[in-house]
């Protein structure tokens, strides 16, 4: 049995589905809108989410307790830097579903496991107001050429970037 669920290709993402039925659709996006004012990097930055797209018979999602949904979505993740290392990702993990402890695990778990095989910073990020928060990851290859900038860029909109105020 493999480790991670088979992957379909389906527009911008991809869905599989799990062993007790669940449809997840996972994707990345371009997110340049936020660093327009950095034109040398601005085409760098993606973000990526992953949803439930189908419950099948269930009620309420199940606990995936075999680990291979996250296998999945490590899967994934690694691709998307083995595939180009220039790339630099931002993870989102906002309140508005009371999801996002979970997510933010799932996310800090991949990045701990995946040390070993891609050399990757990892910078986070809170935000916070009355009704919302909201934790990110800047995530980019180590060796990246326009570190700086890519920090530089991030700790300047980062505030401003997920929570309107």
């Amino acid at each position: 049995m493999s480790l991670h669920y088979n992957l379909d290709k389906q527009g911008i993402g991809y869905s599989f589905i799990t062993d007790k039925g669940v449809r997840y659709y996972a994707y990345f996006e371009a997110y340049q809108e936020f660093f327009t004012e950095y034109p040398l990097i601005k085409d760098l930055f993606f973000t990526f989410n992953f949803d439930v797209a189908d419950l099948g018979e269930n009620k309420r999602r199940p606990k995936d307790d075999n680990g291979r949904t996250k296998a999945t979505i490590s899967l994934l993740l690694e691709s998307f830097f083995k595939e180009d290392l220039d790339r630099v990702l931002i993870t989102v993990c906002d309140s508005s579903d009371n999801m996002h402890g979970g997510r933010k695990r799932i996310f800090d778990t991949w990045y701990s496991e995946s040390k070993s095989v891609l050399p990757l910073t990892k910078i986070n990020g809170f935000n916070s107001t009355e009704d919302m928060e909201v934790h990110s990851s800047l995530i980019f290859h180590s060796t990246h050429i326009y570190k700086d900038n890519i920090i530089s860029a991030y700790e300047q909109v980062r505030d401003g970037m997920f929570i309107k105020r």
